[in-house]
C-alpha cells in the first residue's frame, strides 16, 4: 500500500536511513558505547572484491572514521540464514580488512574493525539483547588475541543483559516502532519521509523484491536438502530396523537349534541307555 510506513527493520529502510552520516554515526555510538570521530566514509550496499577469482560481498552500511577503523552495520531480519551469521560476520570482515589494508602497512597499522548486526531474530538462541564476540584463548579466557576485530550481535527481543538507556531506545525503536528520545525521533521522521518518497520507496519494493525471490531460492535450497536428509534417516532407520528384524530371527534360530541339539542329546542318551540294556 502507497501510504503505509516501511520500517526500520526493513533491510533496505535500514540502509537508507543509515546511509546519513548522523544517524549511522549515532547507532555505532550507541552499539558501541563509545564517541566516533567524524566519519570519513559512508557507504550503503558496498561491494568488495578482493580479487576477480573471490567471492564479492555486499555490505549493508560500510563505514571508516577519520583513524581509520571500519564499520559494518547489517540489518539482519531473515533467519533462514542463522545457522551462518558467524561466518558470514567473519568473511564479512576479512574482506573489510582486505580492502582497508593497503600494500606497504605494517600489520600494527591494521585498524580496529567491526561488525555490527542488528536481528529481528534471536541468533544464538539465548533471549540476550547483546551478544559480543572477541577471539579470546580457550585455556584462558582473560586472555584476548588483540587482533582488533569485533563482532557484536543485538537482539531488540531480548531479556537477558542491561544496555545503556541510548541502546536501549534503538531497540524499543526497532521493536515496536515507537521513537522515546531524541535519536529515535529523527529515525523515525526518516523513516515515514522516505516511505513517502516515490522514488526511494519503488527503490525499496524493487530491492525487496528480488530479496525475497532470493530468499525464496535459499528456502527451497534448504527444503531439498531437509527433504533428501529425512529421506536418508528414513532408510536408516528402516535399515536398522531390519538390522534389528534379522538380529532377533537369528536369535531365535540360535534357540531353535540349541533346542534341537538338546533333544538330539536326549534320544542319543536314550539309545545308549537302550544298546546297554541289550
Amino acid at each position: 500500500m502507497e501510504n503505509e510506513i516501511i520500517p526500520i527493520d526493513n533491510a533496505v529502510m535500514f540502509n537508507m536511513v543509515m546511509s546519513k552520516k548522523e544517524n549511522c554515526q549515532g547507532f555505532i555510538e550507541r552499539a558501541l558505547g563509545i564517541k566516533v570521530a567524524n566519519l570519513t566514509i559512508l557507504e550503503t550496499e558496498k561491494v568488495m572484491e578482493a580479487d576477480i577469482d573471490i567471492k564479492g560481498v555486499r555490505l549493508d552500511v560500510y563505514v571508516e572514521d577519520e583513524q581509520g577503523n571500519t564499520f559494518d552495520v547489517e540489518m539482519q531480519a531473515n533467519s533462514n540464514y542463522k545457522d551462518y551469521l558467524g561466518r558470514r560476520s567473519r568473511y564479512y570482515q576479512s574482506m573489510m580488512d582486505t580492502t582497508s589494508f593497503r600494500k606497504g602497512k605494517k600489520y600494527y597499522q591494521l585498524s580496529n574493525s567491526y561488525v555490527i548486526f542488528v536481528c529481528t531474530f534471536d541468533p544464538f538462541d539465548e533471549d540476550r539483547k547483546y551478544y559480543t564476540f572477541n577471539n579470546l584463548c580457550r585455556e584462558n579466557t582473560a586472555l584476548e588475541l588483540n587482533d582488533g576485530s569485533t563482532k557484536i550481535f543485538l537482539y531488540p527481543k531480548g531479556t537477558v543483559g542491561t544496555v545503556s538507556k541510548k541502546l536501549e531506545a534503538f531497540l524499543h525503536y526497532v521493536e515496536t516502532k515507537e521513537a522515546t528520545d531524541e535519536y529515535t525521533k529523527g529515525l523515525d521522521d526518516d523513516v515515514k519521509s522516505f516511505s513517502k518518497d516515490p522514488q526511494r520507496r519503488q527503490a525499496i519494493m524493487t530491492v525487496q523484491d528480488d530479496m525475497d525471490f532470493l530468499n525464496f531460492l535459499h528456502k527451497r535450497e534448504l527444503d531439498v536438502k531437509d527433504a533428501i536428509i529425512a529421506d536418508k534417516d528414513k532408510e536408516i532407520a528402516e535399515m536398522k530396523q531390519e538390522n534389528a528384524e534379522m538380529k532377533q530371527e537369528n536369535a531365535e534360530m540360535k534357540q531353535e537349534n540349541a533346542e534341537m541339539k538338546a533333544k538330539m542329546a536326549e534320544l542319543e542318551a536314550i539309545v545308549k541307555a537302550l544298546a546297554a540294556k541289550q
